[in-house]
């Protein structure tokens, strides 16, 4: 079981929009936190992507924090999803976890 600190619960109570990245750009995820203008990260895969996603959001509010700023608190909550069905090509289930994180998240 997984211990969850305040400090990693604050950051995870930010919502976060995931999108594909295309060839050109390295293919692979990326994530980024509307609540927290210009956090974004990406990784190459949807669970990558959003672990170094949560770094960056850590890293955005310590630096602001430091720098004396606002910490803007969560502008919606996370909604109990239940996981889609993952049968079908890789590209149809990349778009179902895409689809069901970004509902979660209130998108």
């Amino acid at each position: 079981m997984t211990t969850i600190t305040c400090k990693e619960q604050e950051y995870a109570s930010y919502g976060f929009k995931i999108l594909p990245l295309s060839e050109e750009d390295g293919g692979g995820f990326l994530v980024y936190f509307p609540d927290l203008i210009g956090c974004m990260s990406d990784g190459e895969t949807i669970e990558k992507a959003v672990t170094n996603g949560y770094d960056a959001a850590m890293c955005w509010i310590e630096a602001n924090r430091e720098w004396g700023k606002k910490i803007p608190k969560p502008s919606f909550k996370l909604k109990n999803k239940a996981m889609p069905d993952m049968s079908g090509s890789e590209e149809e289930k990349t778009r179902k976890v895409e689809e069901a994180l970004n509902e979660c998240w209130g998108f």
